[in-house]
């Protein structure tokens, strides 16, 4: 079944970096490293290092991810192997889509109408299928020749932050609900009761801002 409310093309020109989403999260934090009002920063005081911060961010990602792959929606060429059967290699695809602009075909119905399908000769494209519990998989009617190249759409995780130059690969308008889930995870680790209620809180909003939806429930 193919998503809805994503793009037909895979969306470019992010400018946002990781250092944005931790910046805000510090400043939620009230740790910015100074000792003095209008003092300069300095790493040595921050109560987070950037790399605690930058593996919560990611996880942030990871959480939008089950909370609305359209976010992460892709496109580009598949190459084609021989034969009906297809698997997306694209690094950390998620799940497969559809083929842009080829018609999704029932595979029980055209087994009946063509038994023996999957064994014919190949040719272009003509239709294409999904296969039930293999997500970066798809069949191709007719077999597909070695090399012939198709524009697919697809899911695909975010890579890893490692850096706080890294690109943020989703609009700037999400960059606030990252920082809320670092700011979450911070507090989080600090284990205090007082800060239970907070946790929920900016969890609940991160939920919220890349869901649109009320107390949405945040993956683990």
């Amino acid at each position: 079944m193919s998503l809805v409310l994503i793009p037909t093309a895979s969306p470019v020109g992010y400018t946002a970096t990781a250092a944005e989403v931790l910046s805000r999260a510090r400043i939620l934090l009230n740790d910015l490293g100074v000792d003095e009002v209008g003092g300069t920063p300095d790493p040595q005081l921050f109560r987070n290092s950037d790399a605690e911060l930058l593996t919560w961010a990611s996880d942030a990602l990871s959480a939008a991810l089950k909370l609305n792959p359209s976010l992460f929606v892709k496109v580009d060429q598949h190459v084609c192997t021989a034969g009906h059967y297809q698997t997306l290699s694209f690094a950390r695809a998620v799940s497969m889509d559809v083929v842009v602009g080829m018609p999704v075909a029932d595979e029980a119905a055209l087994t009946r109408f063509a038994p023996g399908w999957q064994d014919g000769p190949p040719g272009p494209a003509v239709n294409w299928m999904p296969v039930s519990g293999t997500p970066k998989s798809f069949m191709l009617y007719p077999p597909s020749p070695s090399q012939q190249v198709l524009p697919v759409r697809f899911i695909q995780a975010h890579a890893p932050l490692a850096t706080t130059t890294d690109v943020v690969e989703l609009p700037e308008s999400y960059i606030p609900a990252l920082a809320d889930y670092v700011v979450a995870q911070a507090e989080a680790k600090d284990d205090e009761p007082v800060n239970n209620n907070r946790v929920q809180v900016m969890l609940s909003n991160f939920a919220m801002k890349i869901q649109g939806a009320p107390h949405a429930e945040v993956p683990k």
